[in-house]
């Protein structure tokens, strides 16, 4: 795929050191085995790595002007690598640590506060919120008991909608 002339539109693909980081990243933090990202490949731009689906038919699509490609993956937010909140539902459900599970009460109170106080042993970082099996998105936990909401504006307000 890297000898192929992309439009400038498009990310760059990621080392495969880069990538190790990364899948090392959902291993380590959330106990998703990598192999579950083996059908992508990963770009990216300045401050997000997008997940693209294998294809042979992707380098018809070169020289297309592009505005994202792919899934938004991950986030550089300060000094944490986030996942986004599309790569949290896609994949949570297979996260098996670092996940907290709340009653739909507590996410309400979470979004209208912006944090709730929680007793977790986690270290500090991005975990998933999780109602059940379904996961929301994810939230900063800050030691020794402070979640803060990271729940895009629109997942608030349907959850505020739907109170």
């Amino acid at each position: 795929m890297k000898s192929i002339q992309w439009d400038s539109s498009w990310p760059k693909y990621v080392s495969s050191e880069k990538r190790r980081e990364l899948l090392n990243f959902w291993e380590t933090r959330f106990g998703v085995p990598p192999a579950l990202f083996s059908p992508f490949d990963m770009a990216a731009s300045s401050r997000v790595t997008y997940l693209i689906k294998r294809s042979p038919f992707l380098t018809k699509l070169a020289s297309v002007r592009i505005v994202r490609a792919g899934l938004p993956f991950m986030r550089n937010a300060g000094l944490y690598l986030k996942p986004t909140t599309e790569a949290a539902q896609l994949f949570g459900y297979m996260a098996t640590r670092n996940t907290v599970s709340l009653h739909l009460d507590q996410i309400h109170s979470l979004c209208r506060h912006g944090e709730i106080t929680l007793k977790l042993t986690f270290t500090s970082g991005f975990v998933l919120i999780k109602e059940g099996e379904y996961c929301w998105g994810c939230g900063l936990f800050l030691e020794p008991d402070r979640l803060l909401c990271r729940l895009p504006k629109n997942i608030r307000k349907e959850l505020e909608r739907l109170k």
